[in-house]
């Protein structure tokens, strides 16, 4: 297995882990960004919830330099 597979596959992990480890939603998506952003090697990401109407996106984590 080539090392960016076991990288990958470590994030994977973490990213489960904390999903079972806490009830935290909000812990748990700024646990994903930053693992999409390390795996993707970019500078920030973002996570849009639809609302219960399934009509609107909104933003609910954004990093980088218009996240912060």
């Amino acid at each position: 297995m080539e090392k960016t597979d076991r990288k990958t596959l470590q994030e994977l992990f973490e990213i489960a882990q904390s999903i079972v480890s806490t009830l935290d939603i909000d812990t748990v998506l700024n646990r994903i960004g930053d693992a999409a952003e390390k795996l993707t090697e970019s500078e920030a990401s973002s996570i849009m919830l639809l609302d219960e109407d399934k009509q609107h996106l909104s933003f609910k984590i954004a990093t980088g330099e218009k996240g912060e």
